[in-house]
């Protein structure tokens, strides 16, 4: 798990979330790459999604 804040939101026509992620760790560059899916989640799931290019 790499600890995240999102800088920047924008809602998609079809309710869907894009967001702009700052990772806490440089590590998160190893595992955050483009087609990724990923799980939110914040004492439990409460979203999900992929990276995108």
């Amino acid at each position: 798990m790499f600890g995240a804040v999102i800088e920047e939101l924008e809602e998609q026509l079809d309710g869907r979330l894009r967001v702009h992620l700052l990772f806490w760790s440089d590590l998160a560059r190893i595992y955050v790459t483009p087609g990724v899916e990923f799980e939110v989640w914040y004492a439990r799931t409460v979203g999900d999604g992929v990276v995108l290019p």
